[in-house]
């Protein structure tokens, strides 16, 4: 698979464009550095943290759709700092969760941590 770096959705091997953005693909797009593999439903999605900040949540306008009741509109956002990817919820209802603790301030991601919106659960990779 090749994931797109503008909008981090997985394509298949050989293909030129993303079929979600249809922004160019490159094949080492998979090679491009940290990602948010969303671990629940019937298929595993990658989302590649390839920009600078990224936002979550149920409405159609985040970078990373969630479709959960228990997922806020605009729920949390990734972004990059200091050479390291940090989690930050939006004030959302029901919290965002790494490693089972909430996060009340942005907080720094490591290799392997578990991020859970609603009952969504994504594990950062980098």
């Amino acid at each position: 698979m090749i994931l797109c770096a503008k909008c981090g959705r997985q394509n298949h091997n050989g293909s030129a464009f993303c079929g979600s953005c249809g922004d160019a693909l490159s094949v080492h797009a998979s090679q491009a550095g940290a990602c948010l593999v969303q671990l629940h439903g019937t298929e595993v999605q990658t989302h590649l943290l390839a920009s600078t900040e990224r936002s979550l949540g149920r409405n159609s306008d985040n970078d990373i759709v969630v479709t959960d009741d228990l997922v806020s509109g605009r729920h949390m956002k990734l972004f990059s700092k200091n050479s390291g990817f940090w989690v930050e919820d939006l004030g959302s209802r029901n919290g965002t969760f790494v490693n089972g603790k909430e996060v009340k301030e942005p907080y720094q991601m490591t290799n392997g941590d578990l991020v859970k919106v609603g009952q969504s659960i994504f594990r950062f990779e980098d």
